[in-house]
């Protein structure tokens, strides 16, 4: 499901072999531990690295950081942050 999700907001890029920062932040009405929300974003960096905007997701190439905010049930969605990002458009 991710997959098709990120595919239909970001094009397939060829990877620049740099390593990338990424900010997942998760918005919900009710707020989950942190291993649960880690550990519920893994598909994520999985489905970027399809796409081509991670080498890969081992250490070298790929760090994360994850923020959860409170919000009404009808606003609850999950944005992904490039604080750095490499590719023009």
């Amino acid at each position: 499901m991710w997959f098709i999700l990120l595919r239909a907001q970001l094009p397939p890029v060829e990877p620049l072999h740099i390593p990338v920062k990424l900010l997942i932040r998760s918005y919900r009405n009710r707020l989950v531990d942190y291993a649960n929300l880690v550990g519920g974003a893994k598909p994520i960096p999985d489905c970027l690295q399809r796409l081509g905007y991670l080498e890969d997701d081992s250490p070298r190439w790929f760090e994360c950081s994850y923020e959860q905010l409170r919000c009404p049930r009808s606003e609850e969605r999950t944005e992904l942050q490039f604080p750095i990002f490499p590719w023009p458009f």
